[in-house]
């Protein structure tokens, strides 16, 4: 995927042309998407979701790097358990900031340009955090990180989505998500390894992030991107470099649109004021609203579920396997987590976007629930330690199928000119709602027993599950990220 990549074109004596049967348009003329579904498989696409994979350990990182240092941080800074919730909310109000500044930036900079930008200042920031003598200074930094975490998190994602053929594209799309448990199980390592060094966990995750900026120097911008900004040349590069990487060459006589037509290529300037970027606001409100409404909801009940486990499952598990160092436990449902993914990479395209959905909500319910009830026993048999930590390490194999689908569904199912815009509007909104969530649970968790969490937070999961079965509006697993106003509206 580096550009590079770009001297191998010459060296191919087969030469990719495009056929089109559309009597609109002339022999030359060929979409974006039919273009990048004709990109075979190859080094460009490993490159490309090794980059991500990277990318998406740095985020899980910066997210889970507080959780493994509460311990460092009671002892060190006198933190408290409401003083950790505050930290969490700030992050989330951070980050809802960084999601709406990320349509400003990633539609006007480019994907690529806001990764590298908000990588490095990110990495800066968790360096920084290190001199930090009291939680207050802590608190702005975090606030601060967030903003970047939230910024590389949406200009990546919607980077390599912009990237991918219609075929193969769930299992692309979940096979990136095993970066995240890598730098959860990383983070998890350091915290044990450095113990009550608070501070260690965010260094790793600085270095993370600042090797995504490293990484990104060398990327391509996203040809989607380049078109409908009116790149025509950068894209005929973009897409010469991804077929030299599979054994074959472009032609660059070939004119790309972004639907079949020129209609799409006007509905973004590069250079866009902000007046634009509301008028795209009000096209996702207008035109979308049906669909942008279902994934604030979807996104909303994750913000209420996953995010609460996210945030407090290393204190509730300690608490409920009564142990002063969960790292371990804490890794082997790090471990379930990514045989869930490696399950989802496998069966995403296969069940859709609305399977995954019922596996993620309804599945996972059932089994923190079990993990509730059956850690009665505990306090009974120490040989029946293991029978709800089996059901805590499926529940987690379960976590990854509603968040990958979420996320896929919200990538595929509206137009690159209002991909980043419709995250910009989504994501602060469950930002937003997390901090409501994290603190009224501060206090929840302060006094309810674990097995009582985990049952409140089953019961959340069952209920979003329920919205999904009444309300999911269409699949979109094996259909083409097409460009047309139609096909969005249905």
């Amino acid at each position: 995927m580096a550009k590079s990549d770009r001297s191998h074109s010459e060296e191919s004596n087969s030469t990719w042309t495009p056929q089109t049967s559309s009597p609109a348009l002339p022999a030359s003329a060929l979409c974006i998407t039919e273009a990048l579904d004709a990109v075979p498989l190859g080094r460009f696409m490993a490159g490309h979701l090794l980059t991500m994979i990277v990318a998406m350990a740095s985020l899980a990182a910066v997210h889970e790097a507080a959780a493994y240092s509460l311990w460092g941080m009671k002892e060190h800074l006198r933190t408290t358990d409401s003083g950790y919730a505050r930290l969490t909310a700030v992050f989330q109000i951070g980050a809802a900031i960084g999601c709406f500044a990320a349509s400003l930036l990633a539609d006007n900079w480019g994907r690529r340009a806001t990764a590298i930008v908000s990588s490095f200042t990110g990495a800066i920031l968790h360096y920084a955090a290190g001199t930090a003598g009291s939680m207050a200074y802590l608190d702005w930094l975090r606030f601060a990180q967030a903003i970047c975490y939230a910024l590389c998190m949406a200009s990546m994602n919607t980077w390599y989505v912009e990237f991918l053929p219609t075929r193969h594209r769930g299992q692309l799309l979940s096979a990136l998500c095993t970066g995240w448990p890598i730098g959860r199980g990383m983070t998890i390592v350091v915290s044990k390894y450095f113990g009550s060094a608070w501070f260690a966990t965010w260094y790793l995750a600085g270095a993370l992030q600042l090797l995504v900026a490293v990484i990104m120097l060398f990327a391509w911008e996203s040809p989607r991107f380049l078109l409908i900004s009116g790149d025509q040349a950068k894209a005929h590069q973009v897409l010469a470099s991804m077929h030299a990487a599979s054994g074959g060459s472009w032609d660059q006589r070939v004119h790309l649109t972004m639907a079949g037509t020129d209609e799409e290529t006007t509905l973004f300037d590069k250079g866009a004021s902000n007046t634009h970027i509301f008028s795209r606001i009000n096209s996702l409100v207008y035109d979308h609203g049906r669909l942008l409404f279902f994934i604030m909801v979807v996104f909303a009940c994750l913000a209420s579920t996953s995010l609460l486990l996210d945030t407090w499952g290393p204190l509730i598990f300690q608490r409920l396997f009564d142990t002063d160092t969960p790292q371990s436990i804490m890794m082997l449902f790090n471990m379930g987590d990514l045989g869930g993914i490696f399950v989802s990479i496998a069966v995403a395209d296969m069940v859709g976007r609305r399977g995954s959905l019922f596996l993620g909500f309804f599945m996972q319910a059932f089994l923190l629930a079990a993990t509730a009830q059956t850690s009665k026993f505990l306090t009974h048999t120490a040989s029946l330690f293991y029978v709800p930590l089996f059901f805590g390490t499926m529940a987690s194999g379960c976590r990854c199928f509603a968040w990958e689908a979420a996320s896929m569904w919200l990538s595929e199912v509206f137009p690159t000119h209002l991909r980043v815009t419709a995250m910009a509007v989504v994501m602060p909104v469950m930002r937003l709602l997390s901090v409501v969530t994290l603190t009224a649970s501060g206090e929840l968790i302060e006094r309810a027993s674990p097995a009582a969490c985990l049952a409140v937070i089953s019961v959340l999961l069952f209920l979003s599950g329920v919205f999904v079965a009444v309300c999911f509006p269409f699949e979109t697993a094996n259909v083409p990220m097409s460009e047309s106003r139609r096909w969005h509206a249905k």
